[in-house]
């Protein structure tokens, strides 16, 4: 939060993007994520905005094997079994992004910072 007066003073017209925590539902992730959300309302102005990414939602926490094992989808793998996690996962397990929940969570910063 203090950068961003910082930030005003170096460029009265910029834009802050901060993004909401994607390990939803763990403990004291909700009320992280509330005060970066109470964070923006506060610090945002209509001509040097703050922006709040929200890269949870089209997540599925349940979208994920029910074990860890490295993305098989990846550039270069080390992977248990190749054939044992689909490249469709949200999760390597339920708290790793895979690549397509990278893709998605890359996705939501892109929309965000335009």
């Amino acid at each position: 939060a203090q950068i961003i007066p910082i930030l005003d003073n170096k460029n009265t017209q910029g834009k802050a993007v901060y993004s909401k925590d994607v390990y939803q539902n763990q403990t004291g992730m909700n009320a992280l994520n509330q005060g970066y959300a109470d964070l923006v309302v506060e610090m945002s102005k209509p001509e040097s905005p703050v922006v709040l990414v929200d890269i949870n939602t089209g997540f599925d926490r349940n979208n994920a094997p029910l074990y860890m094992c490295t993305d098989p989808c990846a550039a270069a793998p080390i992977i248990c079994n190749p054939d044992l996690i689909p490249c469709n996962y949200d999760f390597l397990d339920t708290l790793h992004p895979s690549v397509q929940g990278a893709r998605k969570i890359a996705d939501r910063w892109f929309i965000s910072i335009l």
